[in-house]
Order: C-alpha cells, then structure tokens, then sequence
C-alpha cells in the first residue's frame, strides 16, 4: 500500500463520484446558456463562430522505425468553434465549443470525430477574495508518436480526457495573499491496448504568494495528489499512487520586453503497484518570454518532471493559443518517470498581416512500463528515447475575418531499444489551413 501522506492537512481528498462526473457536461452546458442570456451591451462582440479547413501530410503516420512498414497519408480536418467573453458584474465568463471531422486519405478506418469544449469562469468579491472554475473535455485520436516498438498498433485509438478545478485567493493585490486550489483529470482511450494508460487523478494544493511590488511575486506552496491508472495490466491490477510537490514559484518582469517565471519543487511519488516509478529528486521548470520590439517574440522554456506532467509533440496543427497560426501539438503521457524538456519558439511579424514563426523542441525521457505480473510481482520494462523537433511556419491575415497559414515540421527519435517501451523513428509533417472568424 502507498506509504501515508506526510501532509496531514492535504491526505487523499474524496475523487469525484460517477454520478458528479456524468453531470459535467451539463453544468458545462448550463454555463453556456448562462453567458448566452446576459445581456449584450455589457460588452461590444462578446461571441464568435470560427470555421477551420486543414489538410496536412505526415510522411510517417504510425511513426514506424526505418524499414518497419512506415506509411504516409493526408488528412483532411474540417472544424466549427463558437465561443464568448462575457463579463457578468463583477465575474467574467469564457466558453468555447469545437468540432472536427478528420478524414483520412489513405486509412479510411482512422477517420473520427473530434470535439473540444473549454469553460472558465472568472470570480471576484469585494473582501480581497476571488478566483477561478474551470472545465475542460476533449476527444481525439491519440498520438502514434507513443506506442511500444513491440506493438506498432495501426489502429483507431480515440482519447478523452476531462479537467476540472477550482482556485481561491484571499489577498488581492496586497502584499501577501493567500490560495488555495482543487483539480481532478481523467484519461481514458477507446482501444484495449492502451488502457494501461488510463488515469484517475485528483489533488489538493494551498500556498502563501508574496508581492513585494507590481514586478515581482514569489510563492510558496504545497501540494498531494493521489492517482490511479486503473487497468494498469491486462488481467486489471491498478496502479494507484501517491505524490508530494513542495514548491518554491517565482515571477519576474525585469524590463518592460521581458518577463521570467520558475518553479523549483522537491517531489516524492510512491506507487503501490509499479515500484520502479518512484521518484525522490527535484523536478520544476524556468520560462523566458523576451518581446525586443512590437514585431518580434521569443520564448524558452526548460522542464524537468515526473509521469503525470509530461508531454511529448504529436503532430502539426493550430495553435492552442493563437489558432490562426501552426505549432507542434503536445498532448500528455503517462507512462514516463522523469522527462527533461527544452523548448524554444519565436515569432516576427513580417507586415501588418504577415506572420512568422518557428519552434524547436528536445527532450530524454526515462520509461517504465508494467507489460505482465511477473513471480514477485509486475514485471517492469525500462528504458530511455531522445526526440528532436522543429517546426516553421507562416500566416497571412487577408482580412479581419480571413487568415490562411502554413507549416512544416520534422520530429527525429533516437531510442534504447534493448526493450519494447520505445522506438527511434523519423517523420515530416506538412499542413496548410484556412480560417474564417465571425464575431
């Protein structure tokens, strides 16, 4: 069993009933109607229908190693996105809902649909107190960039995952301030080979943040989180566990075009199931956001952390934060035990309606992974990959309404491959998209 939780105030929080979960997304829906009956003239434009057409190519689509079979294909996706921003008082709502149909050339038996819906609401009191609630839920096809070498699955494997939190602060813009926070994350996938993969997770966090002026915070926090994959092995062994973070968080804008942020936290994870990914070290991360002038941006981020904040880049396709323009998609793993992560991206407005941008990324990851119950218990594979990507790309705004965008990427994997947990492969990803936006 997972040793005790040396945080007494923050022990294994009751996960969230079925029952509650199942109602999600009508509380998600409520909430949108909610935005959808305040009135209009509280804001000018507050709604907006976007409407999407990709069609990319990826050269090695199950991201086979050299001579295993590799097989390119185009995809076409069309997508429909509604949102809001709407301000209620003294609380401000934001929604967005999306659809995709992904169709397939060549692999007709991948074609899905995808949906993504996205709510935050923004609260505040007039006693110094606010916050935030927020949900998310997204379904897609899962990432080939993440299958063993032993079993180079070529099949239709759909994710969903689903978010919830909630954060209060005490202390508004006054010089110590307190917060406090609870979230609960689930994943599951469609296919019987990756439920190993599955996750239940749920945790608790409170701080103190100190703001000693408008230029500077510094943090202090505490966090557990208990977790499960709940068919870590094929006849259904769970693997529940159990992880401390106490974090040390920094935010600094030394100048007026730059602005740093970091996290250094001393973490514990201990696994009922899977010893083999206990961890005991530090993990956090360092971010640099460098604007020279009103044309250009640069961006570095650096990462270093443990199964249940890893993510790896799957494919080319718009951008989380600026959808009119082309990234490399990230999507989290579970099955990693450390990853170090560099992360480097830029921007430079070429004209008034020209935009460029580039992004490279490298990371190690150190694996384990349960394949069989072995005599004394699971039986572990481990190993260790290094992935290379790049990506460029370009977006031209034809109107207020009209943007058009293109992309290449290459992603490169060197692996271990003395086990099945990994494979070194190679594969170029082209995409070109339009976007139109009524608001």
């Amino acid at each position: 069993m997972p040793r005790h939780s040396s945080f007494p105030c923050l022990r294994r929080p009751r996960p969230l009933a079925r029952g509650t979960a199942a109602l999600l997304p009508l509380a998600a829906a409520g909430a949108l109607l909610l935005g959808a009956a305040a009135p209009a003239q509280a804001q000018l434009g507050p709604y907006y229908l976007r409407g999407t057409q990709s069609f990319t190519h990826d050269s090695n689509l199950f991201r086979a190693p050299e001579g295993a079979g590799v097989a390119s294909d185009t995809v076409s996706s069309t997508g429909l996105a509604a949102g809001l921003e709407q301000p209620l008082g003294r609380q401000r709502l934001s929604a967005q809902a999306s659809v995709a149909l992904n169709r397939f050339r060549n692999f007709s038996e991948l074609d899905n649909n995808g949906h993504r819906l996205d709510l935050r609401l923004d609260w505040e009191t007039i006693a110094r107190l606010s916050g935030d609630v927020r949900f998310g839920r997204s379904r897609q096809l899962a990432s080939y960039a993440d299958t063993r070498a032993l079993g180079a699955l070529r099949l239709r494997n759909i994710v969903t995952a689903q978010d919830l939190s909630a954060r209060a602060r005490f202390g508004g813009a006054s010089l110590l301030s307190l917060e406090a926070d609870v979230a609960r994350r689930e994943q599951s996938f469609s296919a019987p080979q990756y439920r190993s993969r599955e996750l239940e997770q749920t945790s608790v966090g409170a701080g103190v943040r100190y703001r000693p002026s408008d230029l500077l915070n510094l943090g202090l926090a505490l966090r557990h989180t208990d977790g499960r994959n709940p068919n870590f092995t094929a006849t259904g062994q769970s693997n529940d566990y159990e992880r401390q973070d106490l974090s040390l968080t920094a935010n600094w804008r030394p100048s007026g075009i730059t602005a740093l942020s970091g996290r250094l936290s001393r973490t514990t994870t201990d696994h009922e199931f899977a010893g083999g990914r206990d961890f005991s070290g530090l993990t956090g991360g360092l971010g640099v956001d460098w604007r020279p002038s009103g044309r250009s941006r640069l961006g570095l981020q650096l990462s270093r952390e443990t199964s249940d904040e890893s993510i790896v880049v799957t494919t080319l396709g718009p951008d989380p934060d600026a959808p009119q323009q082309l990234a490399l998609v990230e999507t989290p793993l579970v099955d990693s035990r450390l990853s170090n992560t560099l992360r480097l991206n830029g921007s430079y407005a070429l004209t008034g309606k020209i935009m460029l941008d580039a992004g490279l990324r490298w990371s190690r990851r150190r694996l384990e992974d349960a394949v069989a119950p072995g005599a004394g218990g699971p039986l572990l594979l481990a190993g260790s990959d290094r992935t290379t990507a790049a990506s460029l790309g370009a977006s031209y705004a034809v109107n207020r309404s009209l943007q058009l965008g293109c992309g290449i990427a290459r992603e490169r994997r060197t692996a271990d491959t003395a086990n099945a947990l990994t494979a070194p492969f190679r594969a170029t990803t082209a995409s070109c998209q339009a976007q139109l936006t009524l608001q």
